[in-house]
């Protein structure tokens, strides 16, 4: 069961980030978001402009989640999810990528790929946070990504964990692949939801956000 209790699952996507991130900002230095670059993103239901969207990080998002993202920008290419991901999603089209995992290099770059287009402004928002979650991981001191896996690791044994019906078809073959990929999911997937839908996350994995967001 979920048991979190509604505090107002209808909000906007800035209102639970912008208390908990003002925190953040207060012991440290804000970073510039000018220095993200924004590209193409005027185009979804032309209802949010760049500058919008740069707000709404700035709002919803500590320094530390987006110090090391470089670009996010809107591509016309639409890539299926990796084979990696199992055979249940190889044919799903990605709506979005974070290219934060390869190598040691610190910039990261996030894609919505062409299929995004037809999103509406609200899936955006939750869609560029699930994103904004893989950077943040990919970006954390080894020690501090560890604690977190292992947090993650135990709700993913645990009977009242969160549900998703893209997260449950991850299967592959290598056993240590498929893990890797079901936590970085599903803290991803638990992040989009503490913002958008905070009443369906149980009480634990709420906490598991909130405390990143600090």
């Amino acid at each position: 069961d979920r048991i979190w209790p509604e505090i107002g699952a209808k909000k906007k996507i800035t209102d639970i980030g912008k208390t908990l991130a003002e925190t953040a900002k207060a012991k440290e230095k804000e970073l510039s978001l000018e220095d993200i670059k924004l590209t193409g993103l005027e185009g979804f239901d032309k209802r949010i402009s760049t500058e919008e969207i740069r707000e709404m990080l700035k709002e919803t998002f500590p320094p530390k989640w987006l110090r090391y993202i470089k670009s996010i920008e809107q591509a016309n290419d639409s890539p299926n999810l990796s084979q990696e991901y199992g055979e249940a999603l190889s044919s799903a089209k990605s709506l979005a990528s974070c290219y934060c995992w390869d190598g040691q290099a610190p910039d990261k770059e996030i894609v919505f790929h062409k299929p995004a287009k037809e999103l509406n402004t609200s899936f955006l928002l939750i869609a560029l946070s699930h994103e904004v979650a893989h950077a943040h991981m990919a970006s954390m001191p080894e020690s501090q990504r560890q604690r977190l896996k292992q947090l993650i690791t135990e709700r993913l044994s645990s009977p009242d964990r969160f549900i998703s019906s893209y997260f449950e078809k991850i299967n592959n073959e290598n056993k240590s692949v498929e893990s890797i990929k079901k936590i970085r999911e599903y803290w991803a997937t638990i992040v989009e939801n503490f913002f958008a839908n905070p009443s369906s996350l149980h009480i634990k994995d709420f906490l598991i956000v909130a405390n990143e967001l600090k």
